[in-house]
């Protein structure tokens, strides 16, 4: 059923990955400013992107990037979700899914990074799932709604 009489409840899901976002753009100032420190980057690279970097700099700007692929699309789903005033309690538990794996998989991309581990293909494969599940179940919505299914009442 619905969710919240209205309060839009998902968007609870944003703030904890917002802030995580928030914290590793500070873990990559921090690790930048280090090597650069260190003379392990040039000042050419921050102008031009061009040169050798530490493999510390390379493993958090790779991760940093890969912030900006499949979360885009969480945050999409979620503010589709809040027009649409469509929040339903497996659309909060999917939220929370996503946010809790996408909190552990960066945990292990920097920190061990072992790809070779089958735990970090799971819950890879559950964060995908999640999403994909999440937008599902808005499609079903919308189509029930839209063929007025069960006697749904429809905005």
């Amino acid at each position: 059923g619905r969710f919240g009489d209205g309060e839009n409840s998902n968007y609870l899901s944003n703030i904890p990955l917002g802030l995580f976002n928030l914290f590793l753009l500070a873990h990559y100032h921090r690790v930048f400013s280090r090597e650069y420190k260190n003379n392990n980057i040039k000042s050419e690279w921050f102008r031009l992107y061009k040169g050798e970097l530490p493999d510390s700099a390379i493993k958090v700007r790779e991760h940093y990037k890969n912030l900006f692929e499949l979360p885009i699309f969480f945050f999409l789903l979620c503010i589709i979700l809040y027009l649409l005033d469509r929040v339903e309690s497996i659309d909060v538990i999917l939220a929370w899914i996503f946010v809790f794996f996408k909190i552990l998989h960066s945990f292990i991309r920097l920190t061990t990074n072992n790809q070779e581990k089958e735990h970090i293909h799971l819950q890879y494969v559950i964060l995908h799932y999640s999403l994909v599940g999440f937008y599902c179940f808005l499609n079903y919505s919308y189509i029930r709604c839209e063929t007025n299914i069960s006697g749904v009442f429809c905005l």
